[in-house]
């Protein structure tokens, strides 16, 4: 996730950025938020495509799918 990205995400969520020293300060600990919840929104969507029903042909899919959520929360 690039800086922008979570600066704007905290400023959507409420946090008060106005001061650039306050963003260079906690940046580390923006970061590390920012990795915990895309890990989490990894693990729910892993979890949601896991527990799909699936039927015939759909198993080697979702297979696939498993794979490429895990992959993606690697990066």
């Amino acid at each position: 996730m690039e800086r922008d990205e979570i600066i704007e995400m905290a400023r959507q969520a409420g946090f008060n950025l106005e001061f650039d020293d306050y963003v260079y300060e906690h940046w580390n600990s923006f970061q590390a938020f920012a990795k915990l919840v895309a890990a989490k929104k990894h693990e729910e969507l892993y979890r949601l495509a896991e527990d799909a029903p699936v039927r015939g042909d759909a198993r080697e899919t979702r297979q696939n799918i498993l794979h490429a959520i895990r992959l993606r929360g690697e990066a």
